[in-house]
C-alpha cells in the first residue's frame, strides 16, 4: 500500500468550513498544566466503527509508552465526521475533508487550553488510485 501525504501544515482551522469539532475523547487524562501534551497520538476508526473502537488499545499504548521511559504521550480518539457523535459536515465526503476535521478539532482544542498540542500535524492516508501495481 502507498502512503500519500494528505497535509502537512500548522493546526488552524480552514476558511470556509463550518464543520464543529469532532466528537472526541481522551483516551486516559487530559493534558493539563502539570502534564502537558509533549507527544499527541490520534486514533481515528474505521468506517463502521467510532472512537470507542481505541480507548483501550490507546490507554494501553501511552501507559506502555510511560513504562519505557517515553513520557509525555497523550492519546485522543475521534469519531470521523457523520460517525457516532460528530457532525456530519458539509460535502465533499473525502479523505482529505476528514483530514482537515481532524486539524480543525486538534485547532479547536489547542484554543480551549489544553497545554502542549502540537502546533502541526503530519497526516498520511492511503488512496488506493494512487497505488501502483508491482
Amino acid at each position: 500500500m502507498r502512503m500519500v501525504v494528505v497535509r502537512a501544515s500548522p493546526i488552524a482551522p480552514r476558511r470556509g468550513r463550518s464543520l464543529a469539532v469532532l466528537a472526541h475523547r481522551w483516551a486516559g487524562p487530559a493534558p493539563t498544566a502539570d502534564a502537558p501534551c509533549e507527544r499527541l497520538l490520534v486514533c481515528l476508526h474505521g468506517i463502521l466503527g467510532s472512537k470507542a473502537n481505541w480507548a483501550s488499545p490507546a490507554r494501553q499504548i501511552v501507559a506502555a509508552a510511560a513504562r519505557a521511559g517515553a513520557g509525555g504521550w497523550h492519546a485522543l480518539c475521534v469519531d470521523h465526521r457523520a460517525h457516532a457523535d460528530s457532525p456530519a459536515g458539509h460535502a465533499p465526503h473525502t479523505v482529505d475533508a476528514c483530514a482537515a476535521d481532524v486539524l480543525e478539532t486538534l485547532a479547536a482544542l489547542r484554543a480551549a487550553g489544553h497545554p502542549g498540542l502540537p502546533g502541526g500535524c503530519l497526516l498520511y492516508t492511503s488512496d488506493a488510485a494512487d497505488e501502483e501495481d508491482s
